[in-house]
């Protein structure tokens, strides 16, 4: 059966027997884990090799026979999520976010691990814990325990 993959211009090798397991019938996807080579899946130009290191999520649409895999492919629904940007934010634009998260939670701050929620939440990207706690030095110096004190 022909097929088209969401992005376009992947190559899936079906007679490969590791395929099988990483395809979900129901949402028309195939996931790649983090960290596994799978050379059933041929991404359409080599910087998307990037795409293989990192975990992959492909869309899939069986077509009909006869059609042409080149057709238009559907736009995103206006009620799905945005996936997360991988592009480590700016120094500026994390401050701000700390900033503002600071005036909402001005009666008991929030710990390290929920901030780093907040502010990953705020930006739609995953920030590192140790840049988070840099910047929180920083902006809210009143948020960090003093050195030897317990928690």
């Amino acid at each position: 059966m022909p097929y088209r993959t969401i992005p376009p211009g992947w190559t899936i090798d079906w007679s490969d027997d590791l395929v099988w397991p990483l395809l979900d019938i129901e949402a028309s996807e195939i996931s790649k884990p983090y960290g596994r080579m799978l050379p059933a899946i041929v991404p359409p130009t080599p910087k998307s090799f990037r795409a293989l290191e990192a975990g992959l999520t492909l869309g899939i649409e069986v077509l009909p026979p006869g059609a042409s895999a080149d057709a238009d492919v559907p736009s995103p629904s206006a009620a799905a999520p945005a996936p997360p940007q991988r592009k480590t934010p700016s120094i500026k634009s994390l401050q701000d976010c700390i900033l503002a998260i600071k005036k909402d939670w001005m009666d008991a701050p929030p710990d390290r691990d929920k901030l780093r929620e907040l502010v990953e939440t705020r930006l739609n990207r995953p920030v590192g814990r140790d840049l988070v706690d840099r910047i929180r030095k920083q902006v809210a110096p009143q948020w960090v325990n003093p050195r030897g004190r317990r928690r």
